[in-house]
This record gives structure tokens, sequence and C-alpha cells, in this order.
């Protein structure tokens, strides 16, 4: 069976490390239980696991030096989760300094088990990004690009900027104490509407609302929704605060898109770390999308579209294969086309336009996938596009973002005096036992039929 992640887990106690295990098994995830923190290090450098769940409830303080240690054995970005009992003085600040990415706090039973794993897939999708940065450099260094094996993707501890939305004006004083000097600045908006215009403008780290009675739970769902199908936004963080005390459907708002939602006693501190910690995790992103951006060169993209070559997603999705098996993990495989589209185009505007339109459609592709999927044209309007660690259900959410949007735009072409509308196919290849490369990509050609 394909595996969602693979995880160390670090704990003394037999029963929360059983309790939590199953949890994660029960998940579709592989569970390494590590006693010492040796056997983690091992494990960790030697596997290269998706997540390390650190049990702070049994360990005490020394699970969190074993989060810093592991940060400055070269592990830097490889995501570690702390898991405690209850919170304690100092927790917060102690975990942030750990960089550690995420703390959670209780119990792992009915209530806590929803909610810790809809916040351990987004570090699992990190795990699958950096996987992919050192996959892609190192096949385009194969390709004759000449890059380093090992891309700086270091980050600083100061934030761009945060957005502060909700509540009244005091929210923004208070982000701002809270942050302290971890961000170059912080916005604050009344509203969602005025603050979706903010973000579509500006460059930010991280969003914090403020839900009760000035923004209603049902406009804080509609905004998280909103910036999810957005394709520049879809992984910003954005923390919710309870601005009075009462029932709060938490399950239900993380599963509309909000990262975490702290409760209305939530301190300064608490505060601090999961902006600080969040904001970092988008900054690794752009670093990551910035290290992958060297990877296209005229070696390895057309020079038209931009979009990788056949032959360099071949080779990638081979390797991808590989991978998949050895970690019992998920891949699928879409192919989309506009050819009918374009043909019909091509007859009354001709060559050029034809050309201009397809690259449009190339952009829309690459800008619309996740970070970690590769976009390939394969010539004709046909573009191939890979997703690693992804089941066949979660390719349905690129497919749809993906479709939606390019059948939605009017492409405008030059010396085209209308707006032009294209119509897309989809075809979706899972990962079979005996597939290679050329299969997955044919069985997905096949539904194009």
């Amino acid at each position: 069976m394909n595996r969602l992640g693979n995880i160390l887990l670090h704990g003394s106690d037999p029963v929360r490390t059983d309790r939590m295990s199953t949890l994660l098994t029960d998940s579709n995830c592989n569970v390494v239980v590590c006693e010492t923190a040796d056997e983690v290090w091992e494990e960790a450098s030697g596997s290269h696991p998706d997540l390390i769940v650190i049990d702070v409830g049994s360990l005490g303080r020394p699970g969190i030096a074993t989060a810093t240690a592991l940060r400055q054995r070269k592990l830097e970005n490889v995501p570690i989760v702390l898991w405690v009992a209850e919170e304690f003085s100092g927790l917060y600040d102690e975990a942030l300094a750990a960089r550690a990415d995420d703390v959670f706090a209780g119990d792992v039973g009915a209530t806590g088990a929803a909610e810790l794993m809809m916040r351990m897939r987004p570090l699992m999708r990190l795990s699958t990004q950096l996987a992919e940065v050192r996959r892609r450099i190192a096949l385009a260094r194969e390709f004759g690009v000449p890059l380093t094996d090992d891309p700086d993707l270091s980050v600083g501890d100061v934030l761009h900027r945060v957005l502060a939305v909700g509540g009244s004006p005091a929210l923004e004083k208070r982000v701002s104490r809270a942050l302290v000097k971890r961000a170059a600045g912080v916005d604050y908006q009344a509203g969602p509407f005025e603050a979706r215009d903010r973000l579509f403008e500006g460059d930010f780290d991280a969003v914090v609302m403020e839900v009760g009675e000035s923004l209603s739970v049902e406009d804080a769902l509609e905004f998280c929704i909103e910036v999810r199908n957005h394709p520049r936004l879809f992984n910003l963080p954005i923390v919710l605060l309870e601005e009075a005390a009462g029932d709060f459907p938490r399950e239900e708002v993380i599963r509309a898109g909000a990262s975490l939602v702290l409760g209305h006693g939530a301190g300064d501190d608490c505060l601090r770390y999961f902006l600080a910690s969040y904001g970092r995790r988008q900054q690794i992103r752009r670093r990551i999308r910035d290290a992958i951006e060297t990877t296209k060169t005229v070696r390895t993209r057309g020079t038209h579209t931009h979009s990788y070559i056949p032959g360099f997603l071949r080779a990638h999705l081979t390797a991808l294969i590989g991978e998949a098996r050895d970690g019992q993990k998920h891949l699928t495989v879409l192919v989309f086309s506009v050819a009918d589209s374009l043909v019909s185009f091509k007859a009354e505007f001709g060559e050029e336009a034809a050309r201009e339109l397809t690259r449009q459609v190339a952009q829309w592709v690459s800008g619309l996938v996740r970070l970690e999927d590769v976009v390939a044209n394969f010539g004709g309007g046909e573009f191939c596009v890979s997703l690693p660690d992804t089941p066949r259900n979660e390719a349905e959410a690129v497919i749809g973002r993906v479709t939606g949007i390019l059948e939605y735009t009017d492409f405008a072409v030059r010396d085209v005096y209308r707006p032009v509308k294209v119509t897309v196919k989809v075809g979706c290849a899972e990962l079979e036992a005996d597939d290679n490369a050329g299969a997955m990509i044919a069985r997905a050609r096949q539904q194009l039929e």
C-alpha cells in the first residue's frame, strides 16, 4: 500500500508513543519509533523522513534540545513537530529558538487527530518540495546545467510582511508587539474584501485574522477558500484568532484552508511562534522556487513556452518512479490538452498567433500547478505534468484548478481583436506495478481520446 509519508517518532513513553503511532499509521503513514536522540539522527540521516515528531510530553525539555541538535547537524529543513501534553511556560519561545515547524498541544484522540493530520500535511508537502529541488538540480546537471549539488535554501529570522485582518486596528499593534523585530512590517485591513486586494498586490509571509463579532466565521471561511484557490497564494499561512471564548468550528475552518486556529487566551509568545514559524515556512518555499528556476535553461526548456522539454520530464519521471517504489509513495501524471482549440485558432489566425496562444497557456499551466510539479510541453497544445507524492484523488484538486481557470480565462492575443477561449481535455494516470515513464504518459494520453 502506498504511503502519504514516512515519519520518525521520538518519545520515551510507550503509551503515548503507541497512541501517536497508531494515529499516523491509520492515516496511511509509515512510522519508525526512535527511543534515543542518536537513533533519531541515524534514521533521519539515512532514510530522509518526510517529518519528525518529537514527544516533548514524555521527553521534557531534552526533546526540544534534540530538535535544536538536529537543526545543527545538517537537517536544517526537515520538518519537525513538537508534541506536548499541555502548554508550559517558555514552550513557544524555546520551540522558536529550536526552529521547530509546529507545536501540537493536547491529546491525539478523537477531537485532536483530524486537526493534527491537517496541520501535518503541509509539512509533508514541504518535505516533498525539498526533495524535488534536490532531484531537479541533479537532473539539470545531467543535462549540462552548471549547478551546485547543495542549493542555499537558508532564510533569515525576519518576515517580509504580515497582514492583520478583522477585529480592530488594535490587532495590528498586538501582532507588531508579538513579533517584536521579527517582521519587516504589519499591514492592517478591517474587512476580508480589502484584505484580498492587499494580498494580491503585496508580498506577505502570513495572514492573521481575528474572528468573532467584527469578522464572522462565514467571512473567514470564504476568505480562506478564495486564498487557497488563488494560484500565487494557495500556500500562504493563515492563522485565525478567536475574538472571544466559545465554540469554534476549528476542523471546518482548517479544512477550508486556515493553517491554524488559536484560542481567545493565546498569549503573545504563542502568536509570535506560529506567525514566525509558519512565515519562515513560506520563505523557504520561495527559496525552493528560486532554486528550481535555476534548472530552467536553454538545455532543459523550450525556447518558446519555457516549459521543460519532453526529454527532461521523461528522465525526471523515471527517477520519480524509482523513488516512489522505494518509499512506497504515490505518483500521478496528468496530461492537459488544448489541441482542439489550437487547430481551429491556427486555421483562422495563423501560425504566429497560435504560437502566442500556446505560450500563454504554458505560462498559466506552470503557474497553476504546485511548486513540486514538473510541466513539459509535448507540442501541439499538450502539456504533461508529474505530481510527486500525490494520489489520484489529490490530483483532482490540481486538475480542477488548471482546467477551471484556463477555460474561464479570456486570452488576449496580439492582432486578434476578440477574447480567445480554450477548451481543455485532461488525462490522468496513477503509478501501477509495472509502469515506466512512457507507460504512465501513454495511459494518461489515452483519456484524451
